[in-house]
């Protein structure tokens, strides 16, 4: 259940080796570390909201005008609403 590549994308590593992590992971962790996970989260966080207010894409999905467009455009949105999707799982 808590064996998250599996979610997606399959096995990336094998379930021994994800094991053997649990058994001791690693817990020192220097302040740089921290301040630069801190500046990422930050960074993809605005990106993630400046994505939705300039990016119709969504509003295109829910709405239903999609079905008034060519398959161009169909698959344009797709391809942004996916890109978006990816953006926040692997952010």
């Amino acid at each position: 259940m808590v064996y998250a590549p599996l979610y997606i994308v399959g096995p990336i590593i094998s379930f021994n080796a994800f094991a053997s992590q649990l058994d001791s992971p690693q817990n020192i962790y220097s302040s740089r570390d921290i301040a630069w996970y801190g500046f990422r989260w930050v960074f993809c966080l605005s990106l993630m909201e400046v994505m939705t207010q300039f990016f119709y894409y969504n509003a295109f999905a829910i709405s239903g005008l999609w079905k008034q467009l060519s398959p161009m455009d169909i698959f344009i949105i797709g391809y942004g609403v996916s890109s978006a999707l990816n953006m926040l799982w692997f952010s």
